[in-house]
């Protein structure tokens, strides 16, 4: 066990992952644990490493008193002299062990323990590192399907992207690379599980961050997003710089910047929306482009009634309903949208229906007086 144990502690420090210091501090910890079971619970015992023997040397320390109450962890000032006659009440005495004194047994728990202890270092490692990296776009390789998900190779450990999380016609196969969102970090019994996501409206806005600089730089602020993965997605931005064009900032220079975006997303339409704090404006923005008639806004039920021309009902609505859900999500509010034909319509019906019941109380007195 301790032939060349630098070297087998730096070998297995690669193969984990782990700083070679952590390593060590978990074999020491490991041989201390077996030498207390095996020497005595209450004894004082502790672990070091001899550099110049390249071994681990087991300490058993006691303290010098008076009079012994304790006899695991204390000696007598008299046997302390025996020993060397400049002892002290109050100094310790270490007593040097090799480890071959744990015997043939004893190593072999020290190498189940650090096995054991390794596992869930390497555990603590790997969730350590990916939570902090939550939200941020990671890359790798597709290695195998498994069940509902696909299984991808981070490099130091493996990923799950769901089936329900690729983008609606997308297809992978073994050896691919692929870029997704990490949104979730999970450590259980059975290790640190890392998921990712390609739908997430957080993969569009890291996206965008990594394409415009503006943005990476906080020039530009994304404000709100709203997705409908693969079809299409509405980005709410504003720009503290008033020189500065956000929606062509975003687009780039004849289109690049949004274009790389858009491939990588299966080519999802992005609309960009410029964000205003005056709802009626953002509303009209969010529906951009078609026109609007009018607005009825209800800011205590958070809810608009957007009136459109007939050539623009199609355009607001959008595609299986898609512009108008989008914008609704993206501001928070219930929005509905109606033609102008059907709200002058809906105006008369209602106006009749007003004439019909104060016709109906005229004639209704009429009787009663006569």
């Amino acid at each position: 066990m301790i032939f060349e144990l630098n070297r087998v502690v730096e070998g297995l420090a690669k193969e984990k992952g782990l700083p070679k210091e952590v390593v060590w501090s978990i074999l020491i910890k490991s041989v201390e644990q077996v030498a207390r079971k095996r020497m005595g619970e209450n004894k004082e015992i502790e672990v070091v490493y001899d550099e110049d023997a390249d071994k681990l040397i087991i300490q058993e320390i006691k303290v010098v008193v008076d009079e012994v109450k304790n006899p695991d962890r204390e000696i007598s000032l008299r046997d302390a002299r025996k020993i060397d006659p400049d002892f002290n009440i109050g100094e310790e005495i270490v007593y040097e062990k090799t480890p071959l004194d744990l015997g043939r047994i004893g190593a072999h728990q020290v190498k189940q323990i650090l096995i054991q202890k390794l596992k869930e270092e390497e555990k603590n490692s790997i969730f350590n590192e990916y939570i902090s990296r939550k939200g941020e776009i990671v890359s790798g390789i597709v290695r195998r399907a498994e069940r509902k998900n696909l299984i991808i190779d981070l490099g130091k450990s493996e990923a799950y992207l769901s089936f329900q999380d690729l983008i609606p016609g997308e297809m992978f196969t073994p050896g691919d690379r692929v870029k997704a969102c990490l949104v979730d970090v999970v450590k259980d019994n059975k290790g640190t599980k890392i998921v990712l996501s390609r739908t997430s409206p957080k993969f569009l806005e890291k996206l965008l961050e990594s394409q415009v600089p503006e943005i990476y730089e906080g020039i530009i602020t994304i404000m709100g997003i709203a997705r409908d993965p693969g079809n299409r997605a509405k980005v709410a931005i504003k720009c503290k710089d008033p020189n500065i064009d956000p929606v062509g900032s975003c687009i780039g220079y004849k289109g690049s910047r949004i274009q790389n975006i858009v491939q990588e997303l299966r080519n999802e339409k992005i609309d960009l929306v410029l964000w205003d704090e005056d709802i009626v404006k953002y509303i009209c923005n969010a529906l951009a482009p078609a026109e609007i008639t009018r607005l009825v806004v209800d800011e205590n039920e958070k809810s608009a009634e957007i009136i459109v021309p007939d050539n623009q009902l199609a355009i607001a609505v959008g595609k299986r309903g898609s512009n108008i859900k989008l914008a609704s999500k993206l501001i928070g509010w219930k929005l509905s949208v109606k033609s102008e034909s059907k709200a002058t319509r809906s105006s008369k019906d209602i106006q009749a229906e007003l004439d019909q019941y104060y016709l109906d109380e005229n004639l209704l007195n009429y009787d009663e007086e006569k």
